[in-house]
């Protein structure tokens, strides 16, 4: 398929679209989707067009490297295509190569149409992606979040924010300090101290006193995390 991919033959293209339309050879399958994507825009097209019809964990793994080598290409498509199409089915691995390609043009799509949608794999995967790109406009959106979360999607959300790690979050997290489950409190404590904000170290010393374990050694980690003079006399009182 090296060969084929070097000749820009419309010709070609096709048949290398028929290989894969075709194929149950996943072996030529995988190397014909490899060789359109050297064919310049209509084989990106198809290239990206095919990971959003065939999108498996073990085919974006395989074409990471095809996937940053085009990324210019690829992210130009995906934006085209983010623009045309409010379907989870669609979306969910257009998603998946935004997280891939680390992509922060994509940033408004993933809070305008992640997370609002009722499909809560594709909220989940917006709400991951959304950390990795430290995206602080979509705080106000995930806080709207946070107000309604379950255990399910309180875990993800805390971690996103903490990622961002924007002060601003701080009061939104008072409501969860305290709660029941120790890897939550855990977690906000983890969100909290990535703020890096002197306010939270006062917090970080209650931890100590949390009947958890767990609990106190996110404490006492979190207070790395706070590098300010301030802090001082508050450590001083421990003494």
């Amino acid at each position: 398929m090296t060969i084929l991919s070097q000749i820009s033959d419309p010709d070609v293209l096709s048949f290398l679209t028929h290989i894969i339309q075709t194929t149950n050879s996943e072996a030529l399958f995988v190397s014909a989707l490899e060789a359109i994507s050297y064919f310049g825009s209509p084989g990106i097209s198809l290239f990206v067009n095919t990971l959003i019809t065939h999108p498996t964990s073990s085919l974006f793994d395989k074409f990471s490297n095809t996937l940053l080598k085009h990324k210019k290409e690829i992210s130009h498509v995906i934006l085209e295509t983010l623009q045309q199409t409010d379907e989870a089915r669609v979306l969910l691995p257009l998603f998946q190569l935004i997280k891939s390609l680390q992509l922060k043009e994509a940033e408004p799509f993933i809070i305008q149409k992640g997370l609002s949608s009722h499909d809560s794999s594709l909220k989940q995967l917006a709400i991951l992606i959304l950390g990795q790109l430290k995206a602080k406009k979509a705080i106000p959106a995930l806080l709207q979040e946070l107000v309604k979360a379950d255990l399910n999607s309180l875990p993800v959300l805390l971690q996103t924010l903490g990622e961002i790690a924007d002060p601003q979050i701080l009061p939104a997290l008072d409501p969860f300090k305290n709660h029941e489950n120790e890897n939550i409190r855990c977690l906000v404590i983890w969100a909290l101290s990535q703020t890096a904000h002197v306010d939270v170290f006062p917090y970080l010393l209650e931890c100590l006193q949390d009947p958890s374990l767990a609990v106190q050694q996110a404490g006492i980690k979190g207070m790395g995390c706070i590098e300010s003079p301030e802090v001082i006399p508050l450590l001083l009182e421990l003494i």
